[in-house]
């Protein structure tokens, strides 16, 4: 299996098999490029593409049924049936381009929470989340390779963050939260309401404008000091960091308050919590500014890394591998 996700200039690759990582790198295209360069339509491998989330549309449902026999893969397909249906008539699907996937989560049988839907009986609910490729996406796939590569069984496309929004609700126990992926040419915030994505915002605030900063100041090596201890920090390096992380750290609050996602568990992706520097004067200024604190949330905790270091910003090609 190969899983390719979409960085905006460049592809990063991973080659997986055998349930460890092959091996990993950068294919430095755009999207399109690769896509062109690369027949996939063919292709008798499975290919995974983690795409950037404007790409998608996502559709949720809450069900609420009394079932008087065992529930089976009929009745959801059933159900699935009756809700493609209904954005079709109600939005018109020219609108939403193709369907991908679907997803069953928050499940109660009986009023009791369960991990599993299929094979219980009486009153159910759940919700259900309905995955478009948009009609925009769909249409620039078929301009740049036809309808081979949608019509491929062995393409799976999924929105990037896709299996992180699953893995945080359920280790929050939240369906509301916001992650704030710091990667290193911006700065995305993405809303999550209800388990699905409901606002997306990605400016250029990324950790290579602090990086930047301390060079401007000719204090590069401050920069590095943050992630290593073993480099010696004076009173003058201790002053220079301080400025320079407060100063990117209230630009980067301010854009969270005006994204208004500052009622919710905020939770900070990124290279950056390995500096407990940046965390603790990112949580005293939210603090003020804001109130509250952010989790900086590290992968290495509680998801399996299949004997390969991953970077703090691949987070979502992780809890994707966790998810299969």
């Amino acid at each position: 299996m190969k899983i390719y996700q979409d960085r905006l200039n460049s592809i990063l690759q991973i080659n997986f098999r055998n349930k460890k990582v092959c091996n990993k790198k950068i294919i430095n295209n755009n999207f399109d490029e690769f896509i062109v360069k690369n027949d996939f339509g063919d292709n008798k491998e499975l290919n995974v593409f983690l795409l950037d989330e404007n790409r998608f549309n996502y559709f949720s449902y809450l069900i609420n049924e009394n079932f008087t026999s065992r529930i089976t893969i009929k009745h959801i397909k059933k159900i699935l049936k009756s809700k493609i249906n209904e954005i079709e008539t109600d939005i018109n699907i020219d609108k939403n381009g193709i369907f991908l996937f679907y997803h069953i989560y928050d499940i109660y049988i009986n009023g009791e929470y369960s991990k599993y839907l299929i094979g219980n009986e009486g009153s159910i609910s759940f919700k259900i989340i309905l995955i478009y490729l948009n009609l925009e996406s769909t249409n620039h796939f078929k301009f740049l390779c036809g309808n081979k590569i949608l019509e491929n069984k062995n393409i799976k496309i999924y929105p990037s963050s896709f299996c992180t929004i699953n893995h945080m609700y359920k280790k929050l126990s939240k369906y509301n939260f916001s992650l704030l992926y710091i990667m290193e040419n911006n700065f995305k915030i993405l809303n999550i309401t209800g388990g699905i994505i409901s606002d997306i915002s990605s400016i250029s605030l990324g950790y290579d404008l602090l990086k930047n900063i301390f060079k401007d100041q000719g204090a590069i090596n401050c920069y590095y000091s943050c992630f290593d201890k073993n480099i010696e920090q004076t009173f003058y390096s201790q002053k220079i960091i301080d400025y320079s992380l407060e100063f990117y750290v209230k630009t980067l609050i301010k854009r969270i308050k005006e994204q208004g996602c500052y009622n919710n568990s905020n939770i900070i992706l990124s290279k950056l919590n390995q500096s407990q520097k940046f965390i603790d004067i990112f949580n005293d200024i939210y603090n003020k500014k804001i109130g509250g604190y952010i989790l900086a949330y590290n992968y290495g905790d509680d998801l399996e890394t299949f004997g390969y270091k991953f970077k703090y910003d691949e987070i979502d090609i992780v809890t994707y591998l966790n998810s299969i």
